[in-house]
């Protein structure tokens, strides 16, 4: 959400999309006020200093008043020159705009570490158009890779934790089914603690390189269905800031279902944001290689009970 401060001195909050709207009706211009936790770290600021701004408002339109060319001075007897009357040119003015990132995790230096996760999370789950705008302001693969691993790190954490304190509840009734109905399950089944923590934590070494596989597939499928405008960086970016909602994996029971259901959501939104393209085409992009994937599990557990069959003597 953002709060302006109108030429009437009224304030009004706008959402990310209003407030495009608003920058290229015109109505908010360089000199308005802007007000925004992600945008301007929750101080006004003029709308010029944002780089959000310059980057929807028409070129050329955006010279805030102050720094507009002033009328010359007539020159008069015992004045200065209208030289020496005129300002010097600042340096400040020479220089550009700080570029402020509307992802607050890419702002961690100057906010700290728990307001730009924070920030970030807040996003994710309230403000998925204002969060893709962010994405487009950079191109830095890095930050949104770590941001990543880390949501797969906390997932991973809680699930090994769950699973952990599972499996010591229900470990005797797991191991008397076991005895009692031997052909049904495997000699290592269930799985020790130490291997639970284990395959976790394998999940969390190979999350880069799945995450970029799974970014590929994607962006192959968006330039195939249309023309994504930012490039592979963005999906990659998207897709990792897309990790965001997983963080309810730490809720216990259906916290796990409803962040992956959350996350596949906010993939198709940002993805839509970033590259402008129709929800439709996201979608599409997204859903495909789920598709594909759920195929082949699927495939994968009908050929493990085809092979269980002889021993159960063709029942189950």
């Amino acid at each position: 959400m953002i709060r302006i401060r109108t030429d009437e001195g009224q304030e009004r909050d706008l959402t990310y999309q209003e407030f495009i709207e608003q920058i290229r009706l015109g109505r908010v211009h360089a000199d308005t006020p802007v007000l925004s936790d992600v945008l301007t770290s929750g101080v006004w600021k003029p709308a010029i200093e944002l780089q959000f701004f310059r980057s929807w408002a028409p070129k050329g339109s955006y010279l805030p008043r102050e720094e507009s060319p002033a009328a010359p001075i007539p020159e008069s007897p015992g004045t200065a020159t209208n030289e020496a009357l005129a300002p010097p040119p600042a340096a400040e003015a020479s220089r550009p705009a700080e570029v402020v990132d509307s992802i607050p995790w890419e702002r961690m230096e100057r906010i700290g570490f728990w307001r730009a996760l924070r920030g970030t999370v807040s996003l994710a789950f309230g403000d998925a158009s204002g969060m893709a705008a962010g994405i487009r302001t950079s191109s830095a693969v890095m930050p949104a890779l770590v941001f990543g691993l880390m949501i797969a790190a906390i997932t991973a954490a809680a699930e090994a934790f769950y699973g952990v304190a599972l499996l010591r509840l229900m470990k005797g009734a797991l191991i008397e089914a076991r005895q009692s109905m031997p052909e049904m399950f495997e000699e290592t089944w269930p799985q020790s603690g130490r291997e639970i923590l284990y395959s976790n934590g394998l999940l969390i070494f190979f999350y880069p390189g799945m995450i970029v596989l799974w970014s590929a597939a994607v962006h192959l499928l968006l330039r195939v269905f249309g023309k994504p405008e930012r490039g592979f960086t963005g999906t990659l970016r998207a897709a990792n800031y897309a990790m965001a909602p997983q963080i309810l994996a730490l809720l216990p029971f259906c916290g796990r279902i409803v962040g992956a259901i959350w996350s596949i959501v906010l993939t198709v939104r940002l993805l839509g944001g970033v590259h402008r393209m129709s929800g439709g085409i996201a979608l599409l992009a997204v859903l495909v290689p789920l598709l594909g994937i759920g195929f082949w599990a699927g495939f994968v557990y009908v050929q493990a009970m085809m092979q269980l069959l002889p021993s159960t003597g063709g029942t189950m």
